[in-house]
This record gives structure tokens, sequence and C-alpha cells, in this order.
């Protein structure tokens, strides 16, 4: 099922792009720093997580609107929250698949243009990884499931219950839909118009969809997920906007980029 999702993401990706082959801006160039700086973020990710969590808990229980969330979101069934989690493993590989769709739409202008973008995406994966790794290796927080544990449930007893803090798919799933808004609002991959606003629209709803059954199946505190939506956006659209798009250094068909496009009187979004 998510790799019929992934294809029909691509196929509908392809299609869309197609009319607007010729209309499209030159994607941002990587240049030596940027090689440095993502080969630096990808080894502070691996050491980290190399190191893994703390073997006791650093942090347990909720705090600020935790609890409250917990009993509103939680599901009530062990299936049904294994569903959740199943579901949004789903979705995170989803949106991965919608980015590499966008590199490869690029990829079909017969130049370098797809490497570009495919490396701007490694470099805000690498920056995601790094931050989610640290956060899980230094912080220690318990997950709220292992709370309700009773006996010697297998799930209970191992370090991995002591990565709550941050979500990770939470992150890795906002950092996608930053990507996907980023490159449709600068690259104008489906030509600039409402198609663009579309599928910066549905990788947000995805993203979001992703944080909130975090939740529901008990894996995460809301805390968790809103650090998680931070660093998502943070290294999705933050990142490579100032790194790459912000001096508009690139060919872009229009000088009205903003750091928040949306919001920008001439911006697609």
């Amino acid at each position: 099922m998510v790799l019929a999702m992934r294809w029909l993401l691509i196929l509908l990706t392809l299609a869309l792009a197609s009319p607007a082959l010729a209309e499209r801006p030159d994607p941002p160039r990587f240049t030596a720093a940027d090689y440095g700086l993502t080969a630096g973020l990808g080894g502070i990710a691996l050491v980290s997580d190399l190191l893994g969590p703390p073997e006791v808990s650093r942090w347990r229980g909720g705090v600020i609107m935790d609890e409250g969330m917990r009993d509103s979101l939680r599901l009530s069934s062990s299936k049904s929250r294994a569903l959740a989690a199943d579901i949004s493993d789903g979705m995170v590989l989803a949106l991965q698949g919608f980015v590499l769709s966008d590199a490869a739409v690029m990829a079909g202008d017969a130049s370098d243009s797809g490497y570009r973008v495919l490396m701007v995406d490694l470099q805000s994966y690498a920056a995601s990884a790094a931050l989610i790794s640290l956060a899980k290796s230094l912080v220690g927080r318990e997950r709220p499931f292992v709370r309700d544990c009773v006996g010697d449930d297998v799930r209970c007893n191992t370090r991995e219950t002591h990565k709550s803090f941050l979500s990770g798919h939470t992150a890795m799933a906002f950092t996608a839909a930053g990507l996907v808004c980023v490159h449709h609002h600068e690259l104008a991959l489906y030509g600039g118009g409402v198609g663009d606003s579309v599928a910066c629209g549905v990788a947000l709803g995805v993203a979001s969809t992703t944080a909130i059954l975090r939740m529901m199946a008990d894996k995460h505190y809301a805390t968790d997920v809103v650090a998680g939506l931070a660093v998502g956006t943070f290294a999705g659209f933050v990142l490579p906007y100032l790194l790459h798009y912000g001096d508009g250094d690139y060919d872009a068909r229009s000088g009205d980029a903003s750091a928040f496009p949306w919001l920008s009187a001439g911006g697609t979004f």
C-alpha cells in the first residue's frame, strides 16, 4: 500500500509538472561549504544515533498540556494504537516519496537541476536527523505508553522506550513538507499556479496527520510532537530558504521571494 501511494504521488507529480518544464527557474547551486555542512550534520546524526539513548530514562511524565492531550487522543486498544503507528510510518514514507518525485521532475530538465534539488533535500534531512538524534540521546524521555506496562512486557524494557523526546516521525514529516513547500514556491514545479499551492497544502496536511497519529498511538507526548514540528519546519523550510533561496542568487522567475512566501504580495501561497 505504501509503495502504491509513493508511485501514485510520483506519477501525479510528473503529470502536473510536464506542461511547465520550460518555465521553471534553475535551482540553486550546491557549494563546497554546503557539502561540508551536510557531511558534518550527517556525522553528528550518525555518532548520536550510535550512542543511543541513556540506559535509564531521565524524564518521565508530561508537562504543560501533555496529560490533557494524551487523555483526549490516546486510542483505547493496543491494536488501534499499533495501527495508528503503522499508518504514521506509511505517511512519512509517502512524504519522502513526494520529495524524491520533485527531484525527479527537475531531473527532466536535462541538466543537473535534479541533482541540485536532491542535495538541498539531503542537507535538510541531515540537519533534521542530527537534531533528532542529539535530542533523543541527551534528553532520554520515557515514552508515554511505558506508564501502562505491566509485568515483563518486552516493549517496556529496552532503551528504545527512552526516546520519546523529540518525535522523529513528526520532525521528518515536517522536514519533507517544508521541502515540498519551499521547492514548489521557489521553483514553480507545477508552473507556479494552483498546483504548487495544492502540493504544499497536501504535504502539510499529511505531516500534521502524522503528528496526531503519533499521539494517538501513545508513542509521544504533545510536547514531543511540538518539538518535532519545530525541528522539521526549521530543517525543511527555514534552512533551505536561508542557505539557498533567500538571497535570490539563482535563476528565479520573480524577485518576490519571502521567508514566509504565503504572506508575500506576489507569492503563490
